[in-house]
């Protein structure tokens, strides 16, 4: 569906034996064996599809330190 798509909203969260932590930002340092998404990887993927698809991430803020707020700009 990625080259179909205009707009794409992006958040994470953490999927082990519950579902954790929604809306949590997209954070490339998020590590998949502890059942986080793979944003990166999935990013790569849709952009080869399309290059003029719109990317909003959604995020919780209130959940982050002011330095990972920093890093999501």
């Amino acid at each position: 569906m990625a080259k179909y798509t205009y707009l794409l909203h992006i958040s994470n969260i953490k999927i082990t034996d519950t579902i954790k932590n929604g809306h949590h930002p997209a954070l490339v340092e998020l590590d998949t064996e502890e059942g986080w998404s793979n944003i990166g990887e999935f990013l790569n993927i849709i952009s080869t599809e399309n290059k003029d698809i719109k990317i909003l991430f959604e995020h919780r803020s209130d959940i982050l330190t002011e330095d990972e707020l920093f890093l999501t700009r």
